[in-house]
């Protein structure tokens, strides 16, 4: 499910889901601008999740909008 909020589309996923090809896939075609993605994960997760995100063709940002660093 995906929302309009202040000119932005906005989908997410919770947990787990962020890690399923299909949902993130069906996610992105609702036309989606901003990815929400919430988990309690460590910082190895973190930056594993982030990077398939990235690669699905969203703009992958940190808590408060900082961007995560890659290695």
């Amino acid at each position: 499910m995906a929302h309009d909020h202040a000119g932005a589309r906005m989908p997410g996923l919770n947990c787990w889901e962020n890690w399923m090809p299909l949902a993130r896939t069906a996610m992105y075609a609702t036309g989606s601008q901003v990815h929400v993605a919430a988990w309690p994960g460590s910082v190895g997760l973190t930056e594993d999740i982030t990077r398939f995100i990235a690669k699905g063709g969203a703009d992958v940002r940190g808590q408060r909008g900082r961007p995560l660093p890659f290695r």
